[in-house]
């Protein structure tokens, strides 16, 4: 069997042609012809082909549903499928699960929110635009028709599936019907996690978007087995979009256009790099600042270069998005910044390679059924809000690893198995953890291994049971009791504790979250101490001061508790300090780490904060790459000059060469540390340690 595609493949296309047809200029004046020779000369390898948009009309002569009538009935699908392969560009075909088209001629296939409105009402603030269908009604055959029609007339190595997860909570007849005959429950129009019947309607909804894609899935490779399908993977928001851990390993690779804020892309690169089934992972980043919203204001070439360089230190590969005129034309300016973005790229292809073990102390732990909000209890469907205790706390604690230099990776469950490579296991917010979870954090930390927790941890299993003091509490060496109203709380200093720093007792350490309230077992350390606010916030009519929210009542609630299970070392905080990667709160979640880090890390660095560090290993070719990567908030970057650089690895390294000039660089030896010394990072260095 030959290697798949994307083994090899290293910087992708694909054009956003989601252009309605009421007008007949529009996409008259695409040239498939001129379209390959012009994306073929930018350096690209491989292409995705909008088979058809979220408007929902093909670009294709399709029996099922409508073509663009700008393309006068040519077959430009074929055109370019044949274009693109003689230049030996992977051929990979792009379709759109919303359709407009349909929304339309169809309305009792909408998928319809709580007020019995469809998505072209209200979606994203832009009513009409959007066609959201429901993949329990019959729609779900005709989008499988659209992928035989694709199968059995063209030629390409893979299909990219776009929007398939859930974007409202559909309440529509057919949902309603399918949950009352699979359940036996009528479908709930209230939240409520501690509830069967809602737990059910989320499980669910994750079912039906994975039986759905699996049966496109079945559909394709019933054709051609060695076609990959994959779909987009970029949300980790909430848990009603239906995507669970199993859904990221249903793709052949994990793919998306995801966040590109310097701390969420660094997260979101190493989460996928966890979770893809095969590696690489994908990035597909808009070429559009700030994003796709926008069509003619491109990001500048330092921030395309950092979003690669990112991608590529994280084991990921790179792609364009672009948005092709209303007309079929193309900007000559996005072809000459993808053009540059390649020759910049292209000599770093020999130093990368799809599986890299990844030298990293700590792990941050990812779960997607804790990515729930308990505050949404009691809340009607359409009153669900993005963002939860979990993600949020993620994206601090990813955000103060990647500032600090601390070598980390992002797991799941699927890395279970691999708990001991890891020095540390971070647990923020972690609500909800299954009976395999919790065995294996029990085993990591026995045997050695390092836990940092915040908050609500095990409060849930993974069948949606509760166990209200916690089903960790002898990991923890907590109990659960309650959680504090207000959202706002202070730690103060205990026993000497220095997680706090040096505030004190009159003037506390302030976090912008609550706490839960626990009790701490016999054996366990208070480090810091809960007390709260003198009014909760939320109340309108009293308050200890009009601007601030000032300390006033010490509890005796622990905040900070430190101690041991088994032969490892566990800190628990009842706030989730970590949400807030900002100066003091960063300074006291890396405190409460201090507790649990090793000694040595594999590497450790002097550099600024904007410097991101990133370590692995290829064991085949017998070196590590270390990539350092300059990512300022205001473009272009300051160059950052005298950094000093301590490698912790178990190889006798004997040469160091920077990339791409393979030239030597030095570096002396010291108790088994290499030390590297940069004299000047622009935007992003890579230097190969051989041994």
């Amino acid at each position: 069997m030959a290697e798949k595609w994307y083994k090899n493949s290293y910087l992708r296309l694909l054009t956003d042609m989601h252009i309605p047809d009421w007008n007949e200029e529009f996409m008259s004046k695409f040239d498939p012809e001129r379209y390959v020779e012009d994306m073929a000369a930018t350096g690209i390898d491989s292409v995705y082909l909008y088979a058809n948009s979220c408007v929902g009309i093909c670009n294709w002569p399709t029996k099922l549903g409508h073509m663009h009538n700008g393309h006068k009935g040519q077959d430009r699908i074929k055109a370019l499928t044949e274009g693109f392969a003689k230049k030996g560009i992977n051929v990979i075909v792009y379709i759109n699960i919303w359709s407009k088209y349909i929304y339309d001629l169809h309305p009792e296939w909408r998928c319809k929110d709580p007020q019995g409105r469809g998505s072209g009402e209200y979606m994203y603030n832009q009513p009409g635009r959007y066609g959201v269908l429901c993949l329990n009604s019959p729609y779900r055959d005709y989008v499988l028709g659209l992928v035989d029609e694709l199968c059995t007339s063209y030629k390409f190595k893979g299909l990219w599936v776009d929007m398939i997860l859930w974007r409202t909570m559909c309440t529509c007849d057919h949902c309603k019907a399918r949950f009352k005959k699979e359940t036996g429950y009528e479908l709930p129009s209230v939240v409520n996690w501690d509830s069967p019947e809602w737990n059910a309607y989320i499980r669910k909804r994750e079912e039906w978007v994975s039986e759905f894609y699996d049966a496109i899935i079945s559909k394709v490779k019933s054709y051609d087995p060695d076609h990959t399908v994959m779909c987009n993977c970029s949300y980790l928001e909430n848990r009603w979009l239906g995507e669970d851990l199993e859904y990221y390993r249903k793709s052949e690779f994990v793919g998306g256009d995801f966040n590109d804020s310097r701390e969420m892309h660094s997260l979101e690169c190493k989460l996928f790099n966890s979770v893809t089934a095969n590696k690489p992972f994908e990035f597909l980043g808009s070429v559009m600042e700030p994003s796709l919203n926008e069509h003619v204001i491109l990001k500048s070439e330092e921030k395309m270069k950092l979003l690669m360089f990112s991608c590529l230190m994280n084991n990921g590969r790179y792609g364009f998005i672009d948005g092709i005129d209303p007309c079929g034309t193309t900007n000559p300016k996005v072809l000459e910044r993808m053009k540059l973005l390649a020759e910049t790229e292209k000599p770093y292809e020999k130093y990368l390679v799809p599986e890299v073990e990844f030298c990293s102390n700590v792990g941050l732990y990812v779960s997607p059924s804790s990515v729930i909000d308990m505050e949404d209890n009691g809340k009607e469907l359409f009153e669900l809000m993005w963002g939860t205790p979990h993600t949020n706390a993620v994206r601090g604690a990813a955000a103060t690893l990647v500032k600090k230099h601390i070598p980390f990776s992002v797991i799941t469950k699927f890395d279970i198995k691999d708990f001991g490579s890891y020095d540390t296991i971070i647990l923020p917010e972690t609500i909800t953890l299954d009976e395999e979870e919790k065995d294996a954090i029990r085993e990591f930390v026995r045997n050695g291994g390092n836990l940092y927790a915040s908050g609500y941890v095990a409060l849930y299993d993974g069948d949606a049971k509760k166990s209200p003091e916690g089903a960790l509490s002898d990991v923890l060496g907590v109990e659960f009791t309650g959680r504090t109203d207000e959202s706002i709380t202070y730690m103060r200093p205990e026993n000497g504790g220095i997680v706090t720093g040096d505030f004190t007792r009159e003037h506390p350490l302030s976090f912008n979250c609550s706490q839960t309230l626990v009790k701490a077992s016999d054996d366990r350390t208070v480090l810091a101490k809960l007390t709260r606010v003198y009014t909760n916030p939320a109340d309108k009519e009293k308050f200890a001061s009009a601007i601030a929210n000032p300390p006033g009542i010490h509890t005796e609630y622990p905040s900070i508790v430190y101690g041991e299970y088994g032969k490892g070392k566990v800190i628990y905080s009842a706030g989730a300090i970590e949400t807030e990667a900002v100066y003091e709160r960063e300074n006291a979640f890396m405190r409460a780490l201090s507790y649990v880090l090793p000694e040595k890390l594999y590497f450790e660095a002097d550099a600024p904060q904007c410097v991101e560090i990133t370590l692995y290993k290829q064991p085949e070719r017998r070196r590590y790459v270390l990539n350092l990567l300059n990512f300022q908030k205001e473009l272009p970057p300051v160059d950052v000059h005298g950094i000093n650089v301590k490698v912790c690895v178990p190889d006798e390294i004997k040469q160091v060469l920077s990339a791409p000039d393979d030239e030597p660089v030095e570096f002396s030896m010291n108790n088994g540390v290499i030390n590297l010394h940069i004299e000047k990072l622009e935007l992003f260095k890579m230097l190969i340690l051989e041994y």
